[in-house]
């Protein structure tokens, strides 16, 4: 777990290329949100080694079909993390639309802890790769969660421990 300032912090010293993300609000028994975060270069490649090379598009055509290709790769992706990781803590969570992003690491992150409003959030990271018989990709799945969210995770994973 990463504190809002630790990660921004760290992140800034770090360069900040633009990322194609997706992120969903989380609600229920977990409070904040998920971010499915790809370096803007893999997404492209990520997407065309999935839906195969465009014919005959326009170059706005593509760009929508990657987003809408990394809305759904992505939605797929957090539900399935959120899934195990909730039937595993007999938790329930809701995940609300998924909204699709491109911008600096560290710009996609201050907009979404302005969003949410609070400054005891934690960041629970994941990394992730995905691989073809050719290609690898990786991103980060990023957890905001409140503070009460993370004790309900903390507490979960402990009585998961001791029993």
């Amino acid at each position: 777990f990463f504190n809002k300032q630790d990660y921004l912090l760290q992140k800034s010293k770090e360069t900040d290329q633009i990322m194609s993300s997706v992120s969903q609000v989380l609600s229920k028994d977990l409070s904040g949100s998920s971010i499915l975060m790809f370096d803007r270069r893999y997404s492209s490649s990520l997407v065309q080694s999935i839906i195969g090379k465009p014919v005959n598009m326009t170059a706005d055509e593509v760009r929508a079909c990657e987003r809408e290709a990394m809305l759904e790769i992505s939605n797929i992706i957090i539900s399935s993390c959120m899934s195990a990781m909730v039937n595993m803590l007999d938790k329930e969570v809701a995940l609300e639309l998924p909204n699709y992003k491109e911008s600096s690491m560290s710009a996609l992150l201050i907009n979404q802890f302005e969003l949410m409003a609070d400054d005891n959030l934690k960041i629970f990271m994941i990394s992730t790769r995905l691989e073809s018989d050719s290609q690898n990709f990786s991103g980060n799945l990023l957890l905001i969660l409140s503070m009460d969210s993370i004790k309900l995770v903390l507490r979960a994973i402990d009585k998961m421990l001791t029993a």
